[in-house]
């Protein structure tokens, strides 16, 4: 499985995406507006990353991005708006103007999807 964010939008109110599977869109994602990689307060960089499976007491089953320099616990997890996030990605359903809706479904669909798999590459590009 070959998953990818494409960065579409950075405004005032977060980075927006969109979670491609395969080369095919899944779902929007939401991450903090870019601040140099600073822990809690940023998106991390584009690249490529290692994901592991995580068991968080917040959030439960997920996956963490690995790797990332100067930074950990970056976690895919519900959420709707930017201050949601301290510099994981957010997963929803549908884009609004200001944030994503339906998170826990996305979410719920994103365990489904991933629940076989053992480690995941993610890909990040900005496309604005």
């Amino acid at each position: 499985m070959h998953l990818s964010i494409r960065r579409l939008s950075d405004n005032h109110f977060g980075t927006f995406g969109v979670l491609m599977v395969d080369g095919q869109p899944y779902c929007w994602t939401l991450e903090r507006r870019y601040r140099r990689n600073a822990r809690n307060i940023s998106c991390i960089p584009p690249g490529t990353y290692r994901c592991k499976r995580k068991r968080s007491r917040r959030f439960g089953a997920t996956w963490e991005v690995l790797y990332v320099e100067n930074r950990s616990g970056i976690l895919f997890h519900a959420g709707n708006k930017e201050s949601d996030s301290r510099g994981c990605i957010l997963l929803g359903e549908k884009q609004l103007v200001h944030q994503i809706a339906d998170s826990r479904k996305a979410m719920a669909h994103f365990r489904e999807l991933t629940e076989d798999e053992k480690s995941l590459t993610l890909v990040i590009s900005n496309e604005f």
